[in-house]
């Protein structure tokens, strides 16, 4: 049998973050020239210009920002800040979408996404004679990432480096039960059922014992590379019934409080798939499936960030410290740049610790920015050696050219403090089979 339709997800309210994925060059002598008829005597010349503008979306972002800088017309000044506000809800709330049409192989057509989208691809592979024939018109991301997925026997998975690339990578699985909403994709991964009986605190005159029962579903959710999460709270079930009309709602019945779930998920660190998991109340005895299964999870998303501190003249800096708002920073030492990147070891201490926060220590290597002189961005490389203590941290990171790129010596070091919203995110699934 092969794979099922997947059902739409509901809609959600999210807002304001600042996309990572690298994006297509512009033209920004156009743009300019579209930013100067916002201030045209005509006023249906002005409101065409903010739609062309508009239309551009992310990659006009940094080109409007400039020119909101530097314009001294207010009327320019005021449209600018609309439309740059606009673009910043839109990243999150709009997926990334697609118009293609055509016979392409896996290397090719992934090439075309990038063109639509601005997002990287890890290399892919596969056999160079498979190809595939698309007929998008304004497909979201993640409907053009299953189709291909579906049609290749490829699975698609999101990378963890710095580049936010998406990867495809050989499986003979594929996940059925797959929810889509906007920029973001659940997939449920498995579902337990268990019983618990009373052995102690028995009635004295043989009075029935309720008997408790519970199931566990468990989902895995993944956002766009635009789109980083810094963490996941406790899922909402709004409505849970079984295929014989029993609610699977938590509720006085079964032990639990109505609504109650678990979950787990990143902490406070960077990434695109979280793991969620939310409790059900005991199914009927005759049930197979879960009819159907609505709900919503608060996601923690990374809405921006602003440099804390700045290090400068990286190379010549060692056993130097630098204090920001809220971190003291100790470069202990930066490697010489080889062809596999170079290492920088430094400790860094919460001058407020907090002694709930126990993701501090883990997200700061994240936080860490390397530039060289003409402000390129080096790509964090990862850990090669933490020690974690109370409010401290000791930790090496390695950084690296990104592929395809030639940058200069390491410059500059910049510790970042992020700049996080919380917004719900709902789903909703059918058909989920019990065990």
């Amino acid at each position: 049998t092969g794979p099922k339709p997947m059902i739409p997800c509901s809609g959600f309210a999210v807002w304001a973050i600042l996309a990572t994925a690298q994006v297509p060059a512009i033209d920004e002598r156009a743009i300019q020239a579209l930013v100067e008829k916002l201030a045209a005597a005509d006023f249906r010349e002005r409101e065409k210009a903010g739609r062309e503008l508009g239309a551009l979306g992310d990659i006009a972002r940094p080109a409007l920002e400039k020119a909101a800088e530097a314009t001294e017309n207010p009327e320019i000044e005021r449209r600018l800040e609309v439309l740059i506000a606009k673009i910043d809800r839109d990243r999150l709330v709009l997926p990334k979408r697609i118009t293609l049409r055509g016979k392409y192989s896996v290397e090719d057509l992934l090439k075309q996404v990038t063109k639509q989208t601005g997002y990287a691809f890890s290399p892919v592979s596969n056999d160079d004679k498979v190809s595939i024939v698309v007929n998008w018109k304004a497909i979201t991301f993640w409907d053009a990432m299953d189709e291909i997925a579906n049609a290749t026997g490829l699975s698609v998975q999101m990378g963890g480096d710095d580049t936010n690339a998406v990867g495809f990578y050989q499986n003979e699985t594929y996940d059925p039960h797959v929810c889509r909403s906007g920029p973001y994709r659940f997939v449920a991964t498995n579902i337990g059922t268990g019983a618990n009986r009373q052995l102690s605190g028995l009635p004295r005159k043989g009075l029935p014992f309720v008997q408790y029962g519970n199931a566990n579903i468990n989902f895995t959710l993944f956002s766009e590379p635009k789109n980083p999460m810094l963490g996941v709270g406790t899922p909402v079930l709004t409505k849970a019934i079984d295929d014989t009309g029993h609610s699977l709602l938590p509720g006085a019945d079964d032990g639990m409080n109505r609504f109650s779930s678990s979950y787990y998920g990143g902490g406070s660190q960077k990434g695109h798939n979280l793991y969620v998991s939310a409790n059900l109340a005991k199914p009927a005895k005759d049930a197979t499936v879960i009819k159907e299964l609505r709900g919503k999870v608060a996601v923690t998303l990374l809405a921006g960030t602003r440099p804390e501190l700045t290090v400068e003249k990286l190379m010549a800096v060692k056993k130097k410290t630098f204090v920001g708002r809220t971190t003291k920073l100790t470069i202990e030492s930066v490697g010489e740049p080889g062809d596999g990147g170079f290492p920088i070891a430094l400790t860094a201490k919460l001058l407020r610790p907090n002694p709930e926060d126990y993701t501090w220590s883990s997200a700061l290597p994240q936080r860490l920015e390397v530039y060289d002189a003409a402000g390129q961005k080096f790509v964090n490389g990862g850990v090669s050696a933490q020690q974690q203590g109370p409010g401290s941290t000791s930790v090496t990171v390695q950084f690296a050219v990104p592929e395809g790129q030639k940058l200069g010596p390491p410059a500059k070091l910049v510790l970042v403090e992020w700049l996080s919203v919380q917004r719900d995110v709902e789903f909703a699934f059918e058909g989920i089979p019990l065990p």
